[in-house]
């Protein structure tokens, strides 16, 4: 089996705050499609610092949803980043495989 992760930001590219709705409704979407696709997920809170494109430093709330599966699901994760990079207004979303980060 391969771990796939998506994180999910509270913050977006300008640091002002992703609405809680906004919020809880991409995380149901992440949620509810790799549940139904590859049968379950695991959400893991937590923090992160980064450094935006224009130098920076945004630390936020994250929360990394993780689905174990023996398909291959970079291609529906890379959709899913996609996604939330537009209705969360980010300059990019982390995906991993296998704990190999890769920034869509």
């Amino acid at each position: 089996m391969q771990r796939y992760s998506i994180v999910i930001p509270s913050k977006k590219k300008n640091s002002a705050p992703v609405s809680r709705p906004d919020r809880r409704k991409a995380m149901s979407k992440v949620v509810d499609l790799l549940t139904e696709t590859y049968g379950g997920v695991t959400c893991i809170d937590g923090e992160g610092t980064y450094r935006t494109d224009k130098g920076h430093l945004i630390t936020e709330k994250i929360t990394e949803v993780i689905t174990w599966t023996d398909a291959d699901a970079r291609g529906q994760l890379i959709l899913l980043a996609n996604h939330l990079k537009e209705t969360l207004d980010q300059e990019s979303i982390l995906i991993t495989c296998n704990h190999k980060g890769e920034l869509r």
